[in-house]
């Protein structure tokens, strides 16, 4: 076997694990060796494709179907030809992402996902797009079509963190080491208190910072009583705190159980030790606890059941305030309460949603649906809303005939 054949073997067997930049390094050394090496140079396109640098790769195709007649160069060629349209698609993506249409940029880059081309950047964005609207299976999807391509991709394992951090997908590291930390963490603690159309992957295949508006009314005080779950009156007799039972629960993730443990303790005068561990669980539940009331209150609207869903959605806006998911949250949330025919509760959160996320991917819907709320309530209400609408969202489909005669019939 000759020293080129050895290297582009090497630069394969790369390419194959994921090593996509050592892959790189030893096709150019099998191209060096030897430029007549067809398959070394089409690997490298391939490679450069994926990676979205298309004037690298067509620039390989081309000399490899030019100087050694190759037709698989020349297939190559045929099919990239809507790539540089998909590469603009790309661009205005992102752009999106940054304003926070996260629902305008997936449709974009499901259009470049048609093609490998760009495959390890598209599939990052897909990645953090899916992360934003709760579907985790897709997002778990395009993150490991790029680590099937690049194992070492910064971007990737920074959202491998986050769904790790979001439990969605487990952590490898050792059980005892993590409880040891915790362990650590805790006794530090008590000490200080008192106690991803051309098909080359083989089936393997930070973002600017969203503009995030922290500052969520946030209404602990009055939620409605549906979100307290039923809780046995406590005897005089002053109860023990169940300890080892909330450690349990803790560690098992029981998201329901530790949500009514919280409700019954959380105003109780608690030892350190049960304080510490209380503030556990409710930092389990803002971190994960509102992902898993968040998926299961949209399971529940998906199939209609809007009562279900409502006890859901409020749960998971208690402990959500900073969470990624609190706009679709709190959009749900007073959708839910729209649908149950609970017109003043739709309209409290529908105006919460409002006031926190003005440029968000459901402002229309909900300019929509308070003016036709309020069109029967509040008639001046009602025109703001719909002059509001028509002004800021002009191309709407929601700037419709309904609007029109809200507006015109209060002239």
């Amino acid at each position: 076997m000759n020293k080129s054949q050895k290297y582009y073997n090497k630069a394969l067997d790369y390419y194959q694990n994921g090593y996509i930049e050592k892959a790189l390094e030893y096709c150019e050394k099998s191209i060096s060796s030897n430029i007549k090496n067809k398959a070394a140079i089409d690997l490298k396109g391939i490679l450069c494709y994926l990676k979205g640098e298309l004037n690298e790769a067509k620039a390989l195709w081309k000399l490899n179907s030019r100087e050694n007649n190759d037709s698989v160069a020349e297939k190559y060629l045929e099919g990239i030809k809507n790539d540089e349209e998909r590469f603009k698609l790309y661009v205005k993506a992102v752009k999106l992402i940054e304003n926070v249409e996260i629902k305008k940029a997936l449709e974009l880059l499901k259009r470049c996902a048609e093609s490998d081309y760009n495959s390890i950047n598209v599939n990052n964005y897909l990645c953090i797009c899916y992360m934003k609207t709760g579907d985790f299976d897709k997002s778990i999807n395009s993150l490991e079509k790029v680590l099937a391509i690049d194992v070492k991709n910064q971007i990737a394992l920074e959202n491998k963190k986050n769904l790790i951090k979001y439990g969605v997908i487990k952590d490898k590291k050792s059980p005892k080491k993590v409880m040891f930390l915790i362990g650590i963490i805790v006794a530090i603690i008590i000490c200080i208190y008192g106690v991803k159309t051309i098909k080359f992957t083989n089936d393997k295949v930070k973002i600017s910072s969203n503009k995030k508006i922290n500052t969520v009314v946030k209404e602990k005080n009055k939620i409605s009583k549906k979100t307290k779950n039923k809780i046995n009156k406590i005897p005089e007799e002053k109860k023990d705190f169940p300890y080892d039972d909330f450690k349990n629960v803790l560690s098992n993730k029981d998201f329901e159980k530790l949500y009514d443990y919280l409700n019954q303790w959380k105003s109780e005068n608690l030892d350190t030790n049960s304080k510490v561990l209380l503030s556990e669980g409710e930092e389990s539940l803002k971190s994960k606890g509102v992902i898993y009331f968040y998926k299961k209150a949209t399971d529940f609207y998906n199939n209609k059941d809007y009562s279900k869903a409502t006890d859901e959605y409020l749960k998971a806006y208690e402990y959500g305030e900073g969470s990624y998911l609190m706009p679709h949250i709190i959009y749900f949330t007073g959708s839910s309460f729209q649908n149950l025919n609970d017109y003043e509760n739709a309209l409290k959160y529908y105006g919460i949603y409002d006031s926190a996320y003005r440029s968000g991917d459901y402002e229309e819907t909900v300019l929509y649906e308070m003016a036709m709320i309020n069109k029967n309530l509040d008639i001046n209400k009602a025109e703001a809303y719909a002059n509001r609408l028509s002004n800021e969202y002009p191309k709407s489909i929601y700037n419709n005939s309904n609007i029109k005669s809200i507006i015109d019939g209060n002239k």
